[in-house]
């Protein structure tokens, strides 16, 4: 089992956003989505990956692909449920 993906960038913008700076937040929160796509792409079934994407794709204020992504671990953590 692996930990739970969180990438670096993630942690800054959520300081950033603490700090008041939006505009690094939302590059941080960007630069932290490519990687978590970037990490659903190497390993399309990680549930972990999937959640982090969802999450800051919620984030980004991108609805439509956090529930998408949200739906598909869902799928995923039921299939390994059966198993």
């Amino acid at each position: 089992m692996t930990a739970f993906f969180t990438p670096r960038e993630w942690k800054q913008a959520v300081v950033a956003r603490g700090l008041g700076d939006s505009a690094k937040a939302k590059a941080d929160f960007q630069a932290a989505r490519e990687r978590a796509s970037a990490a659903v792409r190497e390993r399309p079934e990680d549930a972990k990956a999937l959640i982090a994407l969802g999450q800051l794709d919620a984030e980004l204020g991108r609805k439509e692909e956090a529930i998408r992504e949200g739906k598909r671990q869902l799928s995923f953590s039921r299939r390994q449920r059966m198993f």
